[in-house]
């Protein structure tokens, strides 16, 4: 009997011991697939990262050539309006020029004057064929209130009016033309143009 309940209870014991056994492996097991699973979703994740910067850079890249070529786009359809404004504004200029002398003639003795200061001592005016006369005979004047001392240059081309002012040695112009100062007040005036000319225009950033 005593045989008996020694032998019940050896088994009792294996049996707990095989069961814990059992639990135990499965424990691992499922702790080993638990970790297989961690493992394979982190070389997914990193495989969809790897194409997510993929496609980003991509998409950068795209976006920043559109970016670039609407630029592009914009800025000679800018400049070629205004060129049109600045062209037509010229014509104008002309007109009114040819219209009434006596206000041009004020206009380029302010002009001589005005924009002689860059010089000292002496500087050389160039004017168109049509002003050379006039301003040869004012130069006593512009020499007087520009304090300098002033002599007739050569003749501007064909069509150009306005003035060159050139140093002593003819190395340095400061380009008055009328065609000139138009650029020039294009240029300073291009943000209120541009908000006129094109004031819906905006680029995707």
């Amino acid at each position: 009997m005593q045989e008996q309940l020694q032998y019940m209870s050896m088994l009792a014991d294996y049996n707990d011991r095989a069961f814990e056994i059992e639990v135990e492996s499965e424990m691992n097991a499922s702790r080993i697939k638990r970790q297989m699973i961690m493992e394979e979703q982190t070389v997914i994740n990193q495989s969809h990262t790897a194409d997510v910067k993929i496609l980003d850079q991509d998409s950068a890249i795209q976006r920043s050539s559109f970016i670039s070529d609407s630029r592009k786009v914009l800025m000679e359809k800018t400049k070629g309006i205004f060129e049109d404004v600045r062209a037509k504004a010229e014509i104008e200029i002309m007109k009114k020029i040819d219209s009434d002398p006596t206000f041009y003639h004020s206009y380029l003795d302010n002009l001589i004057i005005k924009t002689s200061d860059t010089f000292e001592k002496r500087a050389v005016l160039c004017v168109a064929p049509a002003d050379y006369e006039y301003v040869k005979s004012q130069i006593k004047r512009y020499s007087h209130e520009a304090e300098l001392e002033f002599s007739m240059g050569q003749q501007l081309k064909i069509g150009e009016r306005g003035v060159k002012i050139y140093n002593e040695k003819l190395t340095i112009c400061v380009d008055s033309t009328i065609k000139q100062r138009l650029i020039q007040a294009m240029r300073f005036k291009a943000p209120e143009l541009n908000a006129i000319v094109l004031p819906d225009v905006q680029l995707i950033e």
